[in-house]
């Protein structure tokens, strides 16, 4: 049964879509045509689909309370052994990740990534390493960032988890 799989993947999608700007029902039925659901699975996405606009509008107003100026979804980052940037496909490249959604401020120093997760449990217990994975990548790529907040947004509970704070 792939259904948790394709429910993950489709509700990624409606996300990012959302987050581009597009309308609810627009995002919706894009997911829906894209990630070629069934039935079983469209039920289930349209279920949770409201708890993406409900992320959407609580960035918008993170980004508004704490001077956001870059705020990009599906990034793929990559550092070298050095721990310096790289690009994504270079041989180089010692460590790659795809982060959901990361937000830098204006000043550069603080980034902030967001993974999101479908599962139907709000913990930080499994995703404690995946986070710190990203703040590495992120303390690489960006070399002028000096802290970075982790969570994770819980798309079927419409629930955010903050880790720790992490600083170079």
């Amino acid at each position: 049964d792939r259904t948790a799989t394709k429910f993950g993947s489709a509700a990624h999608r409606l996300s990012e879509l959302v987050a581009d700007g597009k309308s609810l029902e627009q995002a919706f039925s894009q997911t829906k045509q894209e990630e070629q659901l069934t039935r079983q699975e469209t039920a289930l996405l349209d279920t949770h689909k409201d708890t993406a606009t409900i992320f959407e509008n609580r960035i918008n107003r993170f980004k508004d309370k704490y001077a956001i100026s870059t705020d990009d979804r599906e990034i793929e980052l990559a550092i070298n052994a050095d721990l310096k940037p790289s690009n994504y496909y270079d041989s180089s490249a010692m460590l790659r990740g795809k982060i959901d959604r990361l937000m830098i401020s204006e000043d550069e120093k603080t980034a902030v990534v967001i993974d999101l997760k479908t599962s139907k449990r709000a913990t930080l217990q499994y995703a404690g390493p995946q986070l710190d994975f990203y703040t590495t990548l992120i303390f690489g790529a960006y070399p002028k960032v000096e802290t970075v907040k982790q969570g994770l947004y819980f798309l079927t509970l419409g629930q955010m988890l903050w880790a720790p704070t992490a600083r170079r």
